[in-house]
């Protein structure tokens, strides 16, 4: 059966030309696909601090925590995001249930310092989550709530990022939760959303109210480099137009499933086209 047409993406799909040529990448991408997309690799990316848990609503409490902390470098990120999940234990939704207060939250990380991300950052945003989660059941639930009535995945994050920072009004600057309204690509909550939607080697998923298919490709320097080089976007900056774009011809080789390169492409490395050789 053909998948659904994908109608989170706010880029047009490729034209003809486009369309062949980018069908010619099929092989070296799958090729790319199955080298990477293997769980040693996983060990060496933040999503290994969630892959353990096999309760959803863990891990997309811990999910939201390392997606967000993945900016700098490697070793960095994966330092502080075992720092931030340390105090939540085997259970970081239950943990965070029983937290009574944002004051409560802060004491958990004391001296917590990742670039310039500090432990308020850390309380503002889980005491957020802990709050939509009381709410709606499940930050799933919460975002199929922001997405009812708006076209784009991008309306649909802006209003769920939204709803998180309307409770912690520290959050609304967008720097520590990306807001897709201010144009930027958004990689890190993209990325929360690709781990909680796809299922496979990498991604455990666990999420219902998005399908593969409506994902957008979290899109950072790397990424960007690998989309400029395939010929993925034409734009010349990595903004979430930038990412919409490369989906939308990604979509052309998986419409069910988009964001599936976006592992491999990620743990590549810069040279795309060295990598894609035979």
């Amino acid at each position: 059966m053909k998948p659904p047409a994908p109608t989170f993406h706010a880029a047009p799909a490729p034209s003809p030309i486009r369309t062949r040529r980018l069908l010619a990448l099929r092989t070296d991408l799958d090729r790319l696909y199955q080298r990477f997309n293997r769980p040693s690799f996983a060990e060496i990316d933040p999503i290994r601090f969630v892959r353990p848990f096999d309760d959803v609503a863990d891990r997309e409490v811990a999910g939201l925590v390392a997606a967000l902390l993945a900016y700098g470098g490697l070793k960095v990120i994966l330092a502080s995001v075992g720092t931030a999940l340390r105090p939540m234990g085997t259970g970081p939704a239950a943990w965070l249930a029983r937290q009574p207060s944002r004051d409560a939250l802060a004491g958990a990380w004391p001296g917590f310092r990742h670039r310039w991300t500090r432990a308020a950052h850390l309380a503002d945003l889980l005491w957020a989550v802990r709050e939509v989660r009381e709410r709606h059941g499940s930050l799933d639930a919460a975002f199929a709530a922001a997405r009812r009535g708006r076209a784009t995945l991008c309306e649909a994050a802006a209003a769920f990022a939204a709803g998180l920072a309307e409770i912690s009004p520290g959050l609304a600057d967008g720097r520590f939760l990306p807001d897709p309204a201010r144009g930027s690509a958004c990689k890190r909550l993209l990325l929360f959303f690709r781990w909680m939607v796809r299922r496979d080697r990498i991604d455990r998923g666990g999420w219902t109210s998005l399908a593969p298919a409506e994902l957008v490709l979290p899109l950072d320097v790397h990424t960007f480099r690998a989309a400029r080089r395939l010929r993925l976007t034409s734009r010349r900056s990595p903004d979430f137009a930038a990412a919409a774009e490369a989906t939308a011809s990604l979509a052309v080789l998986c419409p069910g499933d988009p964001v599936r390169y976006d592992f491999a492409l990620a743990h590549a490395g810069h040279d795309v086209a060295m990598l894609l050789r035979p």
